[in-house]
């Protein structure tokens, strides 16, 4: 199976750059969800743990409210 984005440029150009740069913005979305899951396992204090929870159910939420995924 293949599938085929067509784009008419310049017009849509920005349509095209951000389907160009999907699988770079999901590394910065995952780099971005483990480093908040380390700052979690390795909190010297509650409190920043659960700064670090609440920022990544902001994430997970954002993500889910788009319908995309890390798995």
């Amino acid at each position: 199976m293949r599938g085929v984005l067509v784009f008419d440029l310049p017009g849509e150009m920005e349509q095209h750059q951000c389907a160009i740069d999907g699988v770079k913005w999901r590394s910065v979305v995952f780099d971005i969800d483990r480093t908040l899951a380390g700052i979690v396992k390795n909190a010297a204090t509650d409190s920043e743990a659960e700064v670090a929870i609440a920022m990544q159910n902001v994430l997970h939420n954002a993500m889910t409210d788009n319908g995309v995924s890390l798995d």
